[in-house]
């Protein structure tokens, strides 16, 4: 100008691609499984701190089972929801470890989540009551195996006898070597007896149940 003098300067900038946004996945499946394995789950992304479901996309769910063989299927994610996913356990027992993986995009950051369940070995029971005097006890025998016949020892079994008149009287026994169970108690009275047997589920076996019917009769 007729005043000031020219004068520049200069300065260098980098224009980049947003940040991906960083992505959470939270799975819902029981700690235990006994025929299938079910799987749901949520995926969610992070946008200025707030928690927001993922519009779509697709998830790799992998189980790796006990004996070390494994299972991998895709799942489709729809407005954050993961598809349900059953996956039969095929006999196998003990613990699986299940893995679900996002891949990312250029949009959100890829993210997995690993959750360890335990399957449960099927379990069979039986009870049986024959007929007897009300001097005699009401008398009951049974036996706990898994559904490969092997035998179950040292379980608790719970016995819950239900009179005519609606008496209920209840009592355990456990299970010898040999998987068989067998146990005398005071009758209450005579007439019909209902009587239920169950086995609840262990860190290792599953719940199973039976139930038979006999007559206390008078000496």
């Amino acid at each position: 100008t007729e005043t000031y003098a020219a004068s520049e300067d200069t300065t260098t900038t980098t224009i980049t691609e947003n940040e991906p946004k960083e992505t959470i996945i939270t799975p819902a499946v029981d700690n235990t499984a006994v025929d299938e394995i079910e799987i749901d789950a949520q995926i969610d992304y992070i946008d200025n701190n707030e928690q927001l479901p993922l519009p779509t996309g697709e998830v790799t769910i992998t189980i790796t089972f006990a004996d070390e063989t494994t299972t991998t299927i895709p799942a489709t994610i729809t407005n954050g929801e993961i598809q349900t996913t059953t996956i039969p356990t095929e006999g196998k027992t003990g613990t699986a470890t299940i893995n679900i993986t996002y891949p990312g995009t250029e949009e959100y950051k890829p993210t997995e989540t690993i959750t360890t369940i335990n399957i449960l070995t099927k379990t069979t029971l039986s009870i049986t009551a024959d007929e007897t005097t009300i001097s005699e006890g009401l008398i009951v025998q049974g036996f706990l195996e898994t559904i490969n016949e092997d035998p179950i020892n040292g379980q608790t079994i719970t016995i819950t006898a239900t009179y005519d008149d609606d008496y209920v009287d209840e009592f355990t026994a456990t299970t010898e070597e040999d998987g068989t169970y067998q146990t005398t108690v005071p009758a209450h009275k005579t007439g019909t007896v209902t009587i239920i047997a169950t086995f609840d589920e262990t860190e290792t076996y599953a719940a199973s149940e039976d139930t038979t019917t006999t007559t206390i009769t008078e000496n």
